[in-house]
C-alpha cells in the first residue's frame, strides 16, 4: 500500500541539496516519487509501506547530511 510523507528538513539551502535528496532517496527500495523543494524546506516521498518504513527514509535523509525536523503523513 502506498503512503505518502512530508518531512520538514533542514539544511536545504540550494538546489543541489534538494536534488542531493532526491536521488538518495530514490535509491531506497520501495519509493515511487520523491520531491525536495530547498525554498519550503520540505521533502515529499511516496513509498510502499510494506517495502520501506518512515524511520529508514529518516536516516537515509540525515546520512546525506540533513535532519529532518519534524514529519506528517499526507
Amino acid at each position: 500500500m502506498a503512503e505518502k510523507l512530508s518531512l520538514k528538513v533542514e539544511g536545504m539551502h540550494c538546489p543541489t541539496c534538494s536534488s542531493t535528496i532526491e536521488k538518495g532517496l530514490s535509491k531506497l527500495k520501495g519509493v515511487k516519487k520523491v520531491n525536495a523543494s530547498f525554498v519550503t524546506g520540505k521533502v515529499l516521498v511516496e513509498f510502499e509501506s510494506k517495502l520501506l518504513q518512515k524511520e529508514k527514509i529518516i536516516k537515509e535523509i540525515e546520512k546525506l547530511g540533513y535532519k529532518v525536523i519534524g514529519w506528517r503523513k499526507e
